[in-house]
């Protein structure tokens, strides 16, 4: 009886996988409530910000990103911000404003636009799904990012994949 040698159709396609959350690195994110320097978590006066600010350090790692936010529905004065991000800049923090879904958006959109996606040129490249980190407008990004290189272009897995772009040969 002769058995059949066992071929690997998906590396014999030349498909290359692309797995974004373990490609793209961002750094820890920390969040810094505002509403937590209010007075009564309504009111901000400047001089006692900036007394606050004075002495306030983050429990947070060296080289994490603070996402600046406010729970609390509350008029905050631009300055405030400001201020905010000027102590946690001089601490050695980097700051973005908004929530840490919003932050964290905006690190991994940054780490891929750093992204040299020459070595995708020609490729037929699958972009892994199932992905809990990677935020949508990523998946938006590459789209824009990597349709003028690519040879093609699906998402999911080799066993189970949905194609979203083919380019016709010429």
């Amino acid at each position: 009886m002769e058995t059949e040698e066992i071929r690997n159709r998906v590396e014999e396609s030349g498909l290359r996988s692309l797995d974004l959350e373990a490609e793209l690195r961002i750094p820890e994110l920390f969040g810094v409530d505002l509403a937590d320097f209010l007075e009564e978590r309504v009111l901000l006066r400047e001089k006692a910000f900036r007394e606050q600010l004075k002495t306030w350090t983050p429990a947070a790692k060296e080289g994490s990103v603070a996402a600046l936010y406010c729970s609390e529905d509350a008029i905050v004065p631009l300055w405030s911000w400001m201020l905010l991000a000027a102590r946690l800049n001089a601490l050695g923090f980097r700051s973005l404003f908004g929530n840490l879904k919003t932050a964290r958006e905006q690190l991994y959109l940054e780490a891929f636009d750093r992204w040299d996606i020459e070595e995708f040129k020609g490729a037929k490249l699958m972009v892994k799904g199932c992905s809990e980190s990677v935020p949508v407008a990523l998946y938006v990004r590459l789209i824009e990012r990597l349709l003028p290189v690519v040879q093609s272009l699906a998402f999911g897995e080799a066993c189970s994949s949905v194609p979203v772009f083919k380019r016709a040969l010429k």
